[in-house]
């Protein structure tokens, strides 16, 4: 196991979480092979942006890792001060199709920070990450 920490920027917040849960599944594994054709909704609460962020990713990788599927598409559609809500596509894991670099539920989110500034968005998540699936 090693943590990786990673920074984004966006230009606004609902394209920062979006592109932060597509970073996250992409831990998982190889996206190309994902279709969308599942859909669910999604939605969290927090004191602030940061907290929305954090339950939104851990909220994707417990639905994921429960319902064993791989989310390929993200869409946030209102983001308020101690809301968030949106959607996620996805298709169940298949071995014989997809190629996972490790299981669901694996990887673990320690901490996740958001920042809105003038005209962008910046966060930074660190993960703790098992080693990839040989």
């Amino acid at each position: 196991m090693h943590e990786m920490g990673v920074a984004l920027i966006a230009p606004g917040d609902a394209k920062l979480v979006e592109a932060a849960s597509l970073l996250t599944f992409a831990l998982f594994a190889d996206l190309e092979g994902v279709e969308p054709e599942e859909v669910r909704e999604v939605s969290v609460s927090g004191n602030d942006e940061s907290e929305l962020l954090e339950a939104w990713i851990r909220g994707l990788i417990k639905l994921s890792e429960h319902e064993r599927v791989l989310f390929c598409r993200f869409r946030v559609e209102d983001i308020g001060p101690h809301r968030m809500r949106g959607e996620a596509w996805g298709q169940r894991i298949d071995p014989a199709r997809h190629r996972l670099h490790r299981e669901p539920g694996s990887v673990v989110l320690n901490e996740a920070r958001m920042t809105q500034l003038k005209d962008e968005c910046r966060a930074r998540l660190a993960f703790d990450i098992p080693d990839a699936v040989r």
